[in-house]
């Protein structure tokens, strides 16, 4: 069993942003989630939608996480691996912005068997991104920050 995963961030420079996920096994559609973050950056937004799916799955399944944000995807199949290796630099040529960030998508992803991350399109009405990418737009638009939901 495979849960396909699609996470999406809406944020803006500093300000309100919304996160939200959906979570399919074949083809079926099993969890959502959304949640609104009181300030956050659109790329915070994206990584802190990654973690909150992985961490609102069921531990230890194996995940494909399709996001539309090169920057979490990129980030962790090519840039990760090397930061963590350098002992995460903060400062200079290759220093890690969001390192709080980034450490608890590594946390988050060893809750689980395996997880692959992949990239997608984003807004050419993939379904499982379409719908993501409406939680997050309406978590970004809640009056406060500590709301949010998962469902099933």
């Amino acid at each position: 069993m495979v849960f396909k995963v699609y996470s999406d961030g809406s944020g803006m420079t500093g300000g309100p942003a919304g996160i939200g996920f959906v979570a399919y096994v074949d083809g079926e559609l099993l969890l959502k989630g959304n949640r609104a973050v009181a300030r956050a950056t659109n790329h915070q937004a994206e990584l802190r939608a990654a973690v909150f799916a992985l961490g609102s799955i069921p531990e230890g399944q194996d995940v494909e996480l399709l996001s539309d944000s090169k920057y979490v995807v990129d980030g962790y199949n090519t840039y990760l691996p090397k930061w963590r290796e350098r002992g995460w630099p903060d400062s200079g040529v290759g220093s890690v912005v969001n390192r709080a960030l980034w450490k608890q998508l590594i946390v988050a992803a060893k809750r689980h068997r395996d997880v692959r991350f992949r990239w997608t399109k984003g807004h050419d009405g993939t379904e499982g991104n379409e719908h993501a990418h409406r939680l997050a737009t309406q978590a970004r638009r809640v009056p406060r920050a500590s709301s949010g939901s998962t469902s099933s």
